[in-house]
């Protein structure tokens, strides 16, 4: 299937980046590989000069060879025509020759997707921080549209210390008030409508996906959220935590079904690979990304497809998700409309090039390479060429 689309965090910039290091020390990724590097904060995150904080960033480069941060600065540098090796020695070098090309192309972070004939960049944004009257499809690009996603679990999720403050202000937002299951999937009904009279065509789902799976009911599902609301400190077990989430999926998935939206699934934000390398010494358990078989995930999709609340749905493979998924799942859903309803796309963000093909062999080996629909989530680099070129490569 030949369709590009990335999930960002926020809108592509629309300026043009002054220097590398500015654009690059704006990427929390870089800056906690860093710190584990012992670079100091004031060459991160202080107010000293950018090219000091660039040559300091050079130096420790080298020895994070093999790395995401490693692979994604030298791909960046190739991107924009620099072919001078990242290390402390080009730090000066590497200042002027960027900065030229930077200056010629004077081309923002969004023109870059549009280059790499991106068909969609959904911006992921929670209900709290919506803001309805912001214009995303098309927002001045030519190819590429932009539209804000559907993203609730940092409502939904009850383990969060704040999720009763969220849950009133949802309430808030949409003039609703939140006192048991019924009101609360009527707020999140009005919110959703907000996001679709702006272009909203998608969800994402991470937190809510992973918690294991406990078959729900409305009656234990509407007391645990009472409790949550309630009580100061309240406590619930791993299965009072799957049956709530696997209850605000069951609902939120019918709502997606009926309205036509895909579902996208992906292990949480902020995953480093280098928090990766211990599950690789485990093959048979292999589970930090949370999106995995032995956890209760299938169940849960056959569960949601089971109460017709399983839409177009986007499952992202990331380094950690291991590969049974593609065995327990592919092919075991019939098609929606005449076409597959799951979908296989690769989680980008802080993947090595090597990363990306490993995966992309895993869905060939499983014959399920007519539904793979690309790479997802980029990994907030400033041109976003690490991203864009995988997917030049593997569509």
């Amino acid at each position: 299937m030949c369709e590009r689309t990335l999930i960002l965090s926020q809108p592509p910039a629309t300026r043009v980046p002054a220097n590398v290091a500015e654009c690059w020390l704006a990427n929390g990724h870089v800056r906690r590989a860093l710190r584990a590097a012992g670079v100091e904060e004031d060459y991160l995150t202080g107010s000293g000069a950018d090219f000091e904080k660039l040559a300091t960033l050079l130096e420790a480069l080298p020895s994070l060879q093999g790395s995401p941060l490693y692979d994604a600065v030298t791909t960046e540098l190739q991107a924009l025509g620099c072919t001078l090796l990242p290390n402390g020695e080009n730090a000066a070098a590497i200042w002027q020759e960027t900065a030229a090309l930077l200056a010629a192309r004077a081309q923002r972070p969004a023109d870059y997707l549009e280059a790499a004939d991106i068909d969609a960049a959904l911006v992921s944004a929670s209900p709290l921080d919506f803001d309805k009257n912001t214009f995303y499809p098309l927002n001045g690009m030519e190819k590429c549209q932009i539209r804000p996603l559907f993203s609730p679990d940092n409502v939904l999720t009850v383990t969060r210390r704040d999720f009763a403050e969220g849950i009133r202000a949802l309430g808030a937002r949409v003039g609703v008030e939140i006192c048991d299951l019924h009101t609360l999937c009527e707020a999140l009904e009005r919110m959703l409508d907000d996001f679709a009279a702006a272009g909203c065509k998608e969800a994402l789902h991470s937190t809510l996906a992973q918690e294991g799976y406990c078959r729900p009911d409305p009656y234990h599902a509407g007391e645990i959220l009472h409790r949550a609301l309630t009580e100061k400190k309240p406590a619930f077990s791993p299965c009072e935590i799957a049956l709530f989430h696997a209850q605000m999926m069951r609902f939120l998935g019918i709502a997606y079904a009926k309205r036509g939206m895909r579902l996208y699934l992906l292990p949480p934000t902020g995953t480093m690979a280098s928090n990766l390398a211990d599950a690789a010494k485990y093959d048979k358990i292999n589970t930090v990304s949370g999106l995995n078989a032995e956890n209760g995930f299938c169940e849960l999709l056959f569960y949601l497809f089971e109460c017709g609340g399983l839409p177009e749905t986007v499952i992202g493979l990331s380094p950690a998700t291991p590969y049974g998924i593609l065995r327990r799942i592919s092919g075991h859903f019939p098609p929606l409309d005449g076409k597959p309803r799951v979908l296989w796309g690769i989680d980008g963000e802080w993947c090595t090039a090597a990363d990306v093909a490993a995966i992309a062999q895993a869905i060939c080996r499983e014959s399920a390479a007519d539904t793979f629909v690309g790479v997802l989530r980029d990994a907030e680099g400033f041109l976003t060429a690490p991203v864009t070129r995988m997917l030049r490569s593997v569509l």
